[in-house]
């Protein structure tokens, strides 16, 4: 048999094996096949192990480095009608069963197939590129799936998100999640870069070391929710709630409070210098400390929890 001299040489053409198999099934489903073939052959390949990370970074490369003749957006919506099947229907499973398998191996094989196919999606959309002068990222940029129950997204990373130490951290850039129902998700270590959020309902749930950079939160209630060791960078905050939400020492670079319900916001060594629309009167209403940095235009001797020298 064959063997590799370093590891990595492997974990690279499994990244590429994962990028060309969605190609090879983007072309299939354009013919004869249906999202239910899809989703079996998906599972056949890549339910008996997760992704790890060296592979999520060699299938990125891989996704960034071809052109595709007819658009990354056609498969993006051909992978997602893949997605949304298994939403609905979950992957087959006949493909992922040996007779010896237990039940929680099952699961595990199913939670497999579903996150490489989640990260997949992920990393496809992110190599669609943005038009010349645009600023952020669209729908037109984002996978866009059809959650066709009101907890679709919860249950989802439920089921998907990484445990232990094998699995890399899920990829769910540019997916579009808005109008949906994810109150007390628990997430670790997500990357959700150029998500839309808008009018959802994330209220008490907790993310930590998750990524939200040019992510749209607009009009959605976060409120009670804890947000440790997150990026927001140029996140859009415009009209949503975070009451009550924790937000202690985190950095919030070019973050858009516009609007927003800040009653009893934790701020308490928030970095808040380049926040944007926030006013004295979110301030008052909101949590902070000493150690909260605020942006200049704002006049401190209106905020009560700043101690006055």
């Amino acid at each position: 048999g064959f063997s590799f001299i370093h590891k990595s040489f492997g974990e690279y053409l499994a990244g590429r094996a994962v990028f060309r198999t969605a190609l090879y099934l983007v072309d299939r489903l354009s013919g004869d096949d249906e999202p239910v073939d899809a989703a079996g052959k998906w599972a056949e390949l890549f339910a008996l192990a997760p992704l790890t990370h060296p592979i999520l970074r060699f299938l990125t490369d891989e996704a960034r480095r071809i052109e595709i003749s007819d658009g990354m957006r056609g498969a993006v919506d051909a992978l997602t009608d893949v997605f949304n099947h298994t939403l609905r229907n979950g992957f087959p499973m006949d493909v992922m069963s040996t007779p010896d398998v237990r039940y929680r191996d099952l699961e595990d094989r199913q939670s497999n197939a579903e996150s490489t196919l989640v990260s997949t999606l992920s990393v496809l959309a992110q190599a669609i590129p943005l038009p010349k002068g645009q600023k952020g990222v669209t729908n037109a940029q984002r996978v866009v799936p059809n959650w066709d129950t009101q907890h679709s997204v919860a249950n989802l990373f439920g089921r998907i998100q990484p445990h232990g130490q094998w699995g890399a951290p899920l990829a769910c850039a540019r997916f579009d999640f808005s109008n949906t129902e994810m109150s007390g998700v628990n997430v670790h270590e997500i990357k959700f870069d150029g998500c839309t959020f808008e009018n959802s309902d994330l209220g008490n749930a907790f993310f930590s070391g998750c990524s939200f950079v040019d992510g749209n939160f607009r009009n959605t209630n976060v409120s009670s929710s804890y947000l440790v060791a997150c990026d927001y960078s140029n996140v859009d905050f415009e009209g949503a709630s975070v009451a009550f939400a924790d937000l202690r020492d985190e950095e919030l670079a070019d973050i858009n409070l516009s609007g927003a319900l800040t009653i009893s916001t934790l701020l308490e060594g928030a970095d808040l210098r380049t926040a944007q629309g926030i006013t004295e009167a979110q301030l008052s209403d909101s949590s902070g400390n000493q150690r909260t940095q605020l942006p200049d235009y704002i006049d401190t001797s209106k905020i009560p929890w700043i101690e006055k020298g």
